[in-house]
Protein backbone atom coordinates (compact mmCIF):
# COMPACT_ATOMS: atom_id res chain seq x y z
CA UNK A 1 0.00 0.00 0.00
CA UNK A 2 1.41 3.32 -1.05
CA UNK A 3 0.94 6.09 1.50
CA UNK A 4 2.05 8.87 -0.82
CA UNK A 5 -1.03 11.02 -1.62
CA UNK A 6 0.58 12.24 -4.86
CA UNK A 7 1.34 8.83 -6.34
CA UNK A 8 -0.51 7.45 -9.36
CA UNK A 9 -2.31 4.84 -7.28
CA UNK A 10 -3.64 7.31 -4.79
CA UNK A 11 -7.27 7.04 -3.79
CA UNK A 12 -7.90 10.55 -5.02
CA UNK A 13 -7.00 9.67 -8.57
CA UNK A 14 -8.93 6.41 -8.67
CA UNK A 15 -12.30 6.61 -10.32
CA UNK A 16 -15.19 5.71 -8.10
CA UNK A 17 -17.78 3.36 -9.44
CA UNK A 18 -21.20 4.99 -9.36
CA UNK A 19 -23.89 3.35 -7.27
CA UNK A 20 -26.40 1.34 -9.17
CA UNK A 21 -29.63 3.22 -9.46
CA UNK A 22 -32.86 1.40 -10.16
CA UNK A 23 -34.15 2.06 -13.63
CA UNK A 24 -37.29 4.14 -13.91
CA UNK A 25 -39.07 1.43 -15.91
CA UNK A 26 -38.36 -1.24 -13.25
CA UNK A 27 -39.63 0.93 -10.42
CA UNK A 28 -42.78 1.82 -12.32
CA UNK A 29 -43.32 -1.83 -13.18
CA UNK A 30 -43.06 -3.16 -9.60
CA UNK A 31 -44.33 -0.19 -7.59
CA UNK A 32 -47.99 -0.59 -6.87
CA UNK A 33 -49.85 0.32 -3.69
CA UNK A 34 -50.75 -3.37 -3.27
CA UNK A 35 -47.10 -4.52 -3.56
CA UNK A 36 -46.30 -3.86 0.11
CA UNK A 37 -43.08 -5.90 0.10
CA UNK A 38 -41.56 -3.75 -2.64
CA UNK A 39 -42.74 -0.46 -1.12
CA UNK A 40 -41.25 -1.30 2.30
CA UNK A 41 -37.79 -1.07 0.69
CA UNK A 42 -38.32 2.69 0.64
CA UNK A 43 -39.30 3.01 4.33
CA UNK A 44 -37.11 3.31 7.41
CA UNK A 45 -37.57 0.83 10.30
CA UNK A 46 -39.73 3.48 12.01
CA UNK A 47 -41.96 3.63 8.94
CA UNK A 48 -40.79 7.00 7.68
CA UNK A 49 -40.27 7.71 4.00
CA UNK A 50 -36.62 7.54 3.02
CA UNK A 51 -35.18 10.62 1.30
CA UNK A 52 -34.11 10.53 -2.32
CA UNK A 53 -30.46 10.62 -1.30
CA UNK A 54 -30.90 7.21 0.36
CA UNK A 55 -33.14 5.55 -2.23
CA UNK A 56 -31.01 6.70 -5.20
CA UNK A 57 -34.12 6.94 -7.35
CA UNK A 58 -34.64 9.48 -10.10
CA UNK A 59 -36.91 12.33 -8.95
CA UNK A 60 -39.89 11.20 -11.02
CA UNK A 61 -39.71 7.63 -9.75
CA UNK A 62 -39.16 8.77 -6.15
CA UNK A 63 -42.29 10.93 -6.20
CA UNK A 64 -44.24 8.08 -7.77
CA UNK A 65 -43.12 5.55 -5.15
CA UNK A 66 -43.85 7.95 -2.28
CA UNK A 67 -47.32 8.64 -3.66
CA UNK A 68 -48.00 4.90 -3.81
CA UNK A 69 -46.74 4.42 -0.24
CA UNK A 70 -49.13 7.11 0.94
CA UNK A 71 -51.98 5.44 -0.94
CA UNK A 72 -51.13 2.10 0.71
CA UNK A 73 -51.12 3.80 4.13
CA UNK A 74 -54.53 5.36 3.47
CA UNK A 75 -55.87 1.93 2.57
CA UNK A 76 -54.29 0.48 5.76
CA UNK A 77 -51.97 -1.87 3.87
CA UNK A 78 -48.88 -0.30 5.48
CA UNK A 79 -48.66 0.96 9.03
CA UNK A 80 -48.10 4.69 9.45
CA UNK A 81 -45.09 6.38 10.99
CA UNK A 82 -44.36 5.57 14.62
CA UNK A 83 -44.48 9.04 16.12
CA UNK A 84 -43.97 8.87 19.85
CA UNK A 85 -43.03 11.97 21.73
CA UNK A 86 -40.62 11.61 24.62
CA UNK A 87 -43.27 12.77 27.06
CA UNK A 88 -45.68 10.13 25.83
CA UNK A 89 -43.07 7.36 26.17
CA UNK A 90 -42.21 8.55 29.68
CA UNK A 91 -45.91 8.48 30.60
CA UNK A 92 -46.25 4.92 29.28
CA UNK A 93 -43.19 3.75 31.25
CA UNK A 94 -44.43 5.38 34.45
CA UNK A 95 -47.83 3.76 34.00
CA UNK A 96 -46.25 0.32 33.46
CA UNK A 97 -44.07 0.79 36.55
CA UNK A 98 -47.10 1.83 38.62
CA UNK A 99 -49.09 -1.21 37.44
CA UNK A 100 -46.14 -3.50 38.19
CA UNK A 101 -45.78 -2.10 41.74
CA UNK A 102 -49.52 -2.50 42.37
CA UNK A 103 -49.38 -6.11 41.14
CA UNK A 104 -46.44 -6.89 43.45
CA UNK A 105 -48.18 -5.23 46.42
CA UNK A 106 -51.41 -7.12 45.81
CA UNK A 107 -49.48 -10.41 45.60
CA UNK A 108 -47.71 -9.74 48.91
CA UNK A 109 -51.03 -8.87 50.60
CA UNK A 110 -52.60 -12.11 49.33
CA UNK A 111 -49.58 -14.18 50.45
CA UNK A 112 -49.60 -12.49 53.85
CA UNK A 113 -53.32 -13.23 54.30
CA UNK A 114 -52.87 -16.90 53.38
CA UNK A 115 -50.26 -17.57 56.06
CA UNK A 116 -51.64 -19.55 59.03
CA UNK A 117 -51.86 -17.77 62.35
CA UNK A 118 -52.08 -14.29 60.90
CA UNK A 119 -55.15 -12.40 61.88
CA UNK A 120 -56.20 -9.13 60.34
Amino acid sequence: MDLNPYSEHSRRTQERTPRARPQLADVQLYSDFRNVGFLENFLSPAGKLLPRSKTKLPPVAHRDVMRKIKTARNMALIAGEALFEKRHLRYLREREDRERRLAVQSMTVVEHAQQPGVSS
